[in-house]
């Protein structure tokens, strides 16, 4: 009889290149392994985590006075998401501080703008492909939007050059 936990056995210890569990390698640290016994989380939940942003891709045409951007959302997988939620989304001049300098933003392409504050802060909506299309007018000079997810998260694009 060994003294080994439920499911791993001897053939899944290897003292030269760690441990496994049922052949598959354990890499997470012991302190990373504790944090895991308070979850309460179900099974469902877990799996759920797949379909949340992780990121935000951005790709566009950078015109003096106008963009046209394509922002494609992504689970911490890099895969395209679908079904995006809607978030808040704002315009800066560097990350996080807001700037008056755009004087619209509008829908492009894929999915809904509805402006709160123009130019500034909007409730934005990407379409169930997981992409939102949207046109900036601009005065010259570097910008980012920053999309304030549902659960609270802050993800910011790459610069929008003018």
């Amino acid at each position: 009889m060994n003294n080994l936990p439920i499911g791993v056995g001897v053939s899944d210890l290897n003292l030269t290149t760690g441990w496994g569990i049922n052949g598959v390698p354990v890499t997470a640290t012991a302190a990373e392994l504790n944090k895991l016994r308070t979850v309460t989380a179900t099974a469902a939940e877990i799996s759920s985590l797949s379909d949340e942003v992780a990121s935000v891709n951005t790709s566009g045409v950078n015109n003096t006075g106008s963009n046209a951007v394509q922002f494609v959302f992504k689970n911490a997988a890099g895969a395209t998401i679908s079904g995006v939620r809607g978030m808040m989304m704002f315009v800066s001049t560097s990350v996080g501080v807001l700037t008056t300098a755009v004087t619209s933003v509008a829908t492009l392409t894929n999915g809904v703008v509805a402006t709160l504050v123009t130019g500034q802060v909007a409730f934005v909506n990407p379409s169930a492909a997981g992409l939102l299309g949207v046109t900036l007018t601009m005065t010259t000079g570097n910008y980012y939007l920053s999309f304030v997810l549902p659960n609270g998260k802050v993800i910011t694009s790459t610069v929008l050059a003018t």
